[in-house]
């Protein structure tokens, strides 16, 4: 359904920035850790739960690019 969404309104996400920007979140999610800064457990746990997902995202895709080449 929701591609089918996304395919109606002509949106197209490279895997390089979901790949990119799960690499970020997982770089400010250690931070955001290692200073102990209150209250943002849950917006940690966000940024793992897309940076682990985005990442394996990305691996997949670069696995099924390396395949056709």
């Amino acid at each position: 359904m929701l591609s089918e969404i996304k395919s109606n309104l002509g949106i197209k996400i490279p895997p390089k920035l979901i790949g990119g920007t799960a690499q970020v979140a997982l770089v400010v999610s250690i931070f955001l850790h290692q200073f102990n800064v209150a209250g943002t457990d849950f917006f940690q746990g966000l940024l793992l739960g897309y940076s682990i997902v985005g990442n394996l995202f990305w691996l997949i895709i670069q696995r099924k690019n390396d395949e056709t080449h």
